[in-house]
């Protein structure tokens, strides 16, 4: 019931998305949950997907800035489910005669997560029953850092 539940407001959210606004740029990526160290575990795989795309873009003689949306899930059998919906702003100075831009996004966002098992709460007999999972809410904020190749030869 939870995936059917998590599909459903996934894909809502996108069609609501896309054909609210235009789109600058749009991406999406395939990727594997994991809770550790980057590059340290490659399995088992952790399925989860993002789309995001670039709602306006404003540019300057120096920089360029990017308002972004981004909405994702992921599915982690042994620790939750989860689905998200975020905004990002993101600053891109250019360097190096316009060649290269370092790249600072800030974001903010909600994310709703499911644990994957049965919930139990204790009643007042002292017993315990299996209770309805209405899931997790949480707010996220992201903040980054990097380069990316502006320029063409």
């Amino acid at each position: 019931m939870v995936k059917k539940y998590f599909i459903i407001c996934f894909l809502s959210l996108l069609t609501q998305g896309l054909m609210a606004q235009n789109i600058d740029q749009f991406s999406i990526s395939l990727n594997s949950e994991a809770i550790g160290l980057p590059f340290t575990n490659y399995a088992p795989i952790h399925p989860g997907a993002e789309l995001s795309g670039t709602f306006r873009t404003i540019e300057k003689d120096k920089s360029f800035r990017y308002l972004n949306l981004k909405a994702g899930f992921f599915y982690h059998r042994r620790l939750e489910t989860a689905i998200y919906l975020g905004g990002e702003y993101q600053y891109s100075h250019r360097l190096l005669q316009d060649k290269l831009s370092l790249d600072v996004p800030v974001g903010l966002g909600y994310l709703h997560s499911f644990y994957p098992g049965e919930l139990y709460e204790q009643n007042s007999e002292g017993g315990f029953e299996v209770v309805n999972q209405f899931g997790r809410p949480h707010l996220y904020l992201n903040l980054g850092a990097g380069f990316t190749n502006t320029g063409s030869d």
